[in-house]
């Protein structure tokens, strides 16, 4: 009988123990749950700052590309077939700018999840909308600005010679 009480005891012990390390356990589990999820969420915020900041320069370096072919445009008011190409690109310029002047940087880090995803979602779409038709406006800028520079830097008036023209 006391070898049984004994047995009993010890089971009882090694029960509370298997409790305790199960206990430990889960809190572990919730604990490294909890530090993954932050890590994530950090890392999302991160991300999307980044792109953020690199949509935010383009709009700027929009205005200030519409402010060079304005510039360029008029170093060449005398030659109408630079002239007015470089007009329109640097119009195009300020009207790309004025297109992602909606763009913010939200305040990311007072944010929840859901708001972030939100905001993502929201610049992405933005940004879905209008890469084409920013592609073709510096397609444009750089196509109406670089005879300008050839002339500026070589002398060399590309529309002069059929194949200058074809080159270019």
């Amino acid at each position: 009988m006391q070898n049984l009480n004994k047995k009993n005891m010890e089971l009882d012990e090694l029960k509370a123990v298997w409790a305790n390390e199960q206990k430990d356990l889960e809190n572990r589990l919730v604990l490294n749950e909890n530090i993954v999820k932050k890590l994530s969420f950090e890392k999302s915020q991160s991300n999307f700052n980044k792109l953020v900041d690199t949509s935010l320069l383009g709009r700027n370096m929009a205005l200030v590309y519409g402010i060079i072919s304005i510039f360029m445009a008029f170093s060449v008011n005398e030659n109408i077939a630079l002239c007015i190409p470089a007009f329109l690109a640097g119009i195009a310029m300020f009207y790309s700018f004025i297109q992602h002047l909606p763009l913010k940087r939200p305040s990311v880090g007072e944010l929840n999840a859901i708001a972030l995803q939100k905001a993502i979602i929201e610049y992405q779409i933005h940004s879905n909308k209008y890469s084409k038709f920013d592609i073709s406006i510096v397609t444009f800028w750089v196509i109406s600005l670089l005879p300008i520079l050839i002339q500026k830097h070589f002398d060399l008036y590309i529309y002069s010679n059929i194949i200058y023209s074809a080159v270019f």
